[in-house]
């Protein structure tokens, strides 16, 4: 495969959306902590586009969030597995379209990012930070301690909160001022950028600077040139694209697939993931946050794990400003029931995302084989109290009450059981205490239970 060929195809496809017909993402929660997130991707590179009937391209099938992938699996349309790049080769491979890219636009000739800074922002990852800014958050530190603690887990030596809070402050303003240049969606979660803010950016640095005066400086540059694009790129377009793209490369990754593709044909990728739910422990709502913007026409199928398990509303969508609004003025059409919610949309414009919240609830006919496995284990918890047992009688009372349980317990799908986690508890509980008397009073315990009850 030859390389300039393939990366020129690859920046062709990475900045011109019109080859993205249909995206499908269908959701269906696994546990009370984790949904499994299939998409079905259908694109189709117009004739025009590049050259040639068929081509082996780096296909950007589509961005992802700049943290680890749970049990991620992608396939071409007939089930066959498609190479991925690593982390490391798609900052290569950005770091190379860009710094062409950079190359071209006479505006840009005076910022200082060479290709190794494009590389770093590139194939930086967000998932250290977002640990350490939650753990202070549950900790309740400051803005400047998280971003220490950060700093000080990654580099050999240890920095200030007050120079450093200072910094950081200073990317999120540069992040902001973006985020309204690019006309993206800012999320108000705290969610940050390994381009815009260079306390998060410094230790992927190359080279990495050696103590903490060169890390301020270092940062203190970096933001000096980021403001520097953002001016030229408010007047001159050919920068706004460029820097654009850059920006999404500090919060995403694009997911680049190696695989040969039809030109003027029709064809599916397909992947397969486990994400968080949003509200871990909490079977009762869960959070997906969709890609509008994937595709021109978006649909969403959210499904219900088992029949024990039931959508009872239609799922609330919430901007990144947290309002909320309804299907209607996001979706064409949307159809709900007890099992399904379905969605479609092609209007234009739309959000780049917004957040799914999925309401879901236990049917209460779930409920009736505790009600009726926790009176019989009552009874025979009664019946071994009551009167002496022998092992015989014993074996009579545990053994079916025992496998009456575990028939009841072994038949709850992950979601349910959290739902009925009261209801499994008190069940075993009982079926534990039951074994304990009858084995206590089959063995000639010296005490006479019932009359110590009594």
């Amino acid at each position: 495969m030859s390389t300039e060929p393939v990366l020129e195809t690859t920046a062709v496809l990475l900045t011109n959306p019109e080859w993205r017909q249909r995206v499908v993402e269908k959701v269906i929660p696994r546990s009370a902590d984790h949904y499994e997130l299939r998409r079905s991707f259908q694109f189709e590179i117009p004739t025009g586009l590049v050259k040639g009937k068929h081509q082996d391209v780096l296909l950007p099938v589509c961005w992802l969030p700049k943290r680890a992938l749970l049990d991620f699996d992608i396939t071409d349309e007939h089930g066959h597995p498609l190479h991925i790049l690593e982390r490391r080769s798609i900052g290569g491979v950005m770091s190379e379209i860009l710094d062409a890219w950079k190359g071209d636009i006479p505006a840009l000739k005076d910022v200082d990012f060479d290709i190794q800074r494009i590389e770093s922002v590139c194939s930086a990852s967000l998932h250290p930070w977002e640990t350490a800014r939650r753990r202070a958050l549950t900790e309740g530190k400051p803005g400047a301690d998280s971003i220490c603690d950060y700093l000080n887990a990654l580099l050999p030596y240890r920095v200030s909160p007050a120079r450093m809070g200072e910094r950081f402050d200073q990317g999120l303003s540069l992040m902001r001022r973006l985020d309204i240049l690019t006309q993206r969606d800012a999320d108000q979660s705290g969610a940050a950028s390994t381009f815009a803010v260079g306390p998060i950016l410094a230790p992927y640095l190359v080279p990495r600077p050696k103590d903490q005066s060169e890390l301020c400086d270092a940062i203190d540059r970096h933001h000096e040139a980021v403001s520097q694009a953002i001016e030229i790129a408010e007047r001159d377009d050919d920068a706004l694209g460029w820097l654009t793209v850059l920006a999404d490369a500090g919060i995403k990754w694009p997911l680049l697939v190696r695989v040969a593709v039809p030109i003027g044909q029709p064809f599916l990728v397909k992947t397969r993931e486990l994400r968080e739910s949003g509200r871990p422990g909490d079977p009762r709502i869960f959070v997906h946050r969709s890609d509008l913007a994937a595709a021109r026409s978006y649909h969403l199928h959210v499904q219900s794990p088992d029949q024990a398990v039931w959508i009872p509303v239609e799922p609330t969508a919430r901007r990144a400003d947290g309002t909320t609004f309804g299907a209607l003025d996001l979706f064409e059409n949307s159809d709900l029931t007890g099992e399904l919610f379905t969605a479609y949309t092609s209007l234009d414009p739309r959000p780049d995302w917004v957040d799914f919240e999925i309401g879901f609830r236990l049917r209460w006919p779930s409920i009736l084989g505790y009600v009726y496995a926790l009176a019989l284990v009552a009874a025979a918890l009664l019946a071994a109290v009551a009167r002496p047992v022998d092992a015989a009688m014993a074996s009579v009372l545990t053994i079916p009450t025992t496998l009456a349980s575990a028939f009841v317990l072994a038949r709850d799908a992950p979601l349910a059981a959290r739902f009925l986690r009261r209801w499994r508890l008190a069940l075993i509980g009982l079926s534990l205490a039951l074994w304990f008397v009858a084995l206590w009073k089959a063995t000639g315990s010296p005490v006479d239970s019932a009359a110590a009850l009594g």
